[in-house]
Formats: C-alpha cells, sequence, structure tokens
C-alpha cells in the first residue's frame, strides 16, 4: 500500500509542475485527421494482437508448453520490439516527422521540472522503501534496460502513438482516458498470471493517469521514459 502511495504522491506532484509550467491542453496537428483515423484503428488492431499474446505466454497452460520449445523472455522482448517499430513505419508511410511520437524535448523548461521533481521523488521512495539496497551496477544495468525497452517502448506506443492519433479524432480528454484503459488492460496478464496480484493493476492505472495527462500537457515523451524507468526500478527491487 505504502507503494500506491508514493504513487499517488508524485503523480499529483508532477501534475501540479506541469500545469504550472505549461499553458494549455496541446495537440499535435501536422497530420491530417483521416491519417490520425487510419493510424489510431492500426494501433488499437496491434494493441489487441499483442494482448492475446501476452495472455497466451503468461496464462500457466500454455505458458508451459512455450517454455518447452521457445525462450520465454525472448519472446516477450519482441513483443515489445513490435510496438516500438510499427510506429515509426506508419509515420513513414505517411510522411510525419518523429515529433508527432511525442520524440521532442520540447517544452523545454516544463521537462526539465518533471524530471527534476519526478527523478527527485521516486529516487527519494527507492531509498525509503527498498531494503535491502540493490548493488549500484545491478540497478544502473536494470535501469537501462527498463528506459530502453519498458520505459521507451511503452510511452512511446501508448502515449507517442497510440493518444496523439485518437485526440485528434476523438479529442485530448476521451482518449487520454482510452489510453489509461487499455494501458491498464494490458497489464493485467502479468499481474493476475505472473505476480498473482489483481490490486496491482492499481499501478499501471494510476500511473497511467499521471502519464497521459502530462503528454495531454506537453506532447512529448521525453520525461515520460525516463520517469517510467525508474518508477519500474522502484517496482521490480521492491516487489519482484
Amino acid at each position: 500500500m505504502v507503494g500506491y502511495i508514493y504513487i499517488l504522491i508524485i503523480g499529483l506532484l508532477m501534475c501540479i509542475t506541469v500545469l504550472f509550467t505549461t499553458k494549455s491542453v496541446k495537440i499535435y496537428e501536422d497530420y491530417s485527421k483521416q491519417s490520425a483515423k487510419e493510424q489510431s484503428i492500426v494501433a488499437v488492431a496491434v494493441w489487441l494482437f499483442i494482448l492475446i499474446l501476452f495472455f497466451i505466454t503468461y496464462y500457466p497452460v500454455t505458458r508451459d508448453i512455450i517454455k518447452r520449445n521457445l525462450n520465454l523472455s525472448y519472446l516477450q522482448y519482441s513483443f515489445l520490439i513490435v510496438i516500438i517499430i510499427i510506429p515509426f513505419l506508419l509515420i513513414k508511410k505517411h510522411k510525419e516527422p518523429i515529433s508527432s511520437l511525442g520524440l521532442t524535448i520540447k517544452p523545454i523548461i516544463p521537462n526539465i521540472f518533471l524530471i527534476l521533481v519526478g527523478t527527485i521523488s521516486i529516487l527519494y521512495a527507492f531509498f525509503v522503501g527498498v531494503k535491502p539496497l540493490p548493488p549500484l551496477s545491478e540497478a544502473i544495468y536494470k535501469f537501462l534496460y527498463l528506459l530502453i525497452f519498458i520505459g521507451f517502448g511503452e510511452e512511446l506506443f501508448y502515449r507517442g502513438f497510440l493518444q496523439s492519433r485518437l485526440q485528434r479524432v476523438i479529442g485530448p480528454v476521451p482518449a487520454w482516458i482510452l489510453v489509461v484503459i487499455l494501458f491498464t488492460i494490458s497489464h493485467i496478464p502479468h499481474s493476475i498470471f505472473s505476480m498473482k496480484c489483481p490490486v496491482c493493476l492499481l499501478s499501471p492505472l494510476v500511473s497511467g493517469v499521471f502519464m497521459g495527462f502530462i503528454y495531454m500537457r506537453t506532447q512529448s515523451i521525453f520525461t515520460l521514459v525516463i520517469l517510467h524507468a525508474f518508477g519500474d526500478l522502484y517496482a521490480f527491487f521492491k516487489y519482484m
């Protein structure tokens, strides 16, 4: 329960920060609504396909069958690589800039404040909540893995790609809410079958609300990738 309180407090601090450092809700509009609609359909289809694969690889019976023939970790990593590659393929097809995926450090000042507030808060929670502390080399290795595969992959797909396209079709707030729902559902296989902890779904639900709100205000995943990795680092050494 302490971990969820940390998430709530850190999330609120970051949302207050972004409210004071950004002027209004932003929508990236350098591509057509029709293009956004087509890409949204593809994104939801990819999400559903990956979700089914995650259920198959996490459900005990099918997981044991797969493990006899394949390296399960490599298979799950490949799913993450897919959700990284597809957004880049689609923006290339539609001739859109990478900034349309939230790959920009602008707005600079809000991002700097968010990184400072979020990183200091999460590191404080890490040093207070994780006992004993892991070796530094292990923590750095795990952080880099989480940064590249989990933080970047999930934020690129859910916020930079899916939320940015949906907000052009259905509006910023409905897109934010829908992506939070999809993001939470995608964590069901891991929470239910792997961790056997249904209440753990509160973590992606609450963090998804905050991450989506911050993206809605900044249209940048730069800060979100870093904070996502730090948050997962805390969760890994606290609960795994």
